[in-house]
């Protein structure tokens, strides 16, 4: 299982009988729920997300510079599995999931960060772009 908004790119190799093989490219594929909400830039225009919890929190994704014209823009609410979940790559000795659980990872952090994180809000969310 891949996090939301997670980009593949597949490839594969493609050989026949005589073993001549060729890389073939497949259409990238974008992991997106049904939940999660979009928004395109029809003329490059800025577009903007709200995701909205439950207990009336709002978050608002805005790019007020534009995007280039087609992009599509969505973005995602992270519930606790979504955190909590391990994301790992078969395909890939070298992943590194871009979503990590914050009550692991909070003291990992830099000497900036280092005893300045009391508590997490408890709102995740993911942004990308198609």
């Amino acid at each position: 299982i891949m996090e939301p908004g997670r980009t593949l790119y597949p490839t594969l190799l493609a050989c026949n009988g005589a073993h001549r093989c060729t890389v073939v490219h497949v259409k990238k594929s974008t992991y997106i729920r049904p939940r999660d909400q979009a928004a395109v830039s029809h003329t490059g225009e800025g577009v903007e997300v709200i995701l909205n919890k439950s207990d009336s929190t709002s978050i608002s994704v805005a790019t007020p510079g534009g995007l280039i014209k087609g992009t599509k823009l969505v973005s995602g609410l992270l519930e606790g599995d979504d955190v909590t979940t391990e994301y790992t790559s078969d395909a890939s000795a070298d992943f590194k999931s871009f979503i990590a659980d914050p009550d692991f990872t909070k003291d990992i952090t830099d000497r900036w960060l280092r005893n300045r994180i009391h508590h997490w809000l408890d709102l995740n969310f993911f942004v990308t772009t198609l």
